[in-house]
């Protein structure tokens, strides 16, 4: 599996490096989800993480959260503790990444050759 990628717009290189690093370059803040226990402390947990250090978004789906995060990573790392702080049982913490194919279109202009 290839661990380095490059894009190339209109015979130009615009962006390389590995795929992870270009995968995060194309979103201008970091997303994450949280996979809750209970439906039933989505809204708290929303509380819980609005106007936290960082945590520029919230948005509550069901049993799941979706964070966007303009935050440091010590600020990321605090996330699970607040959450758990609050009593909000949880499985999953995790960044969403987006694919190559948004980072594509992101960072190109649809510029031809």
């Amino acid at each position: 599996m290839c661990t380095t990628v490059g894009i190339i717009e209109a015979g130009r290189l615009v962006a390389s490096g590995k795929v992870e690093d270009i995968l995060k370059r194309a979103r201008a803040h970091r997303e994450f989800l949280v996979d809750l226990v209970r439906e039933a402390d989505a809204e708290r947990a929303s509380k819980a993480l609005e106007g936290a250090p960082g945590v520029r978004e919230v948005a509550a789906a069901g049993k799941r959260l979706r964070l966007v995060l303009g935050a440091t990573e010590e600020e990321i790392a605090a996330v699970p503790a607040l959450l758990a702080a609050q009593g909000v049982a949880f499985v999953g913490f995790r960044e969403d990444l987006a694919d190559l194919e948004t980072a594509f279109l992101t960072l190109t202009r649809g510029e031809l050759a």
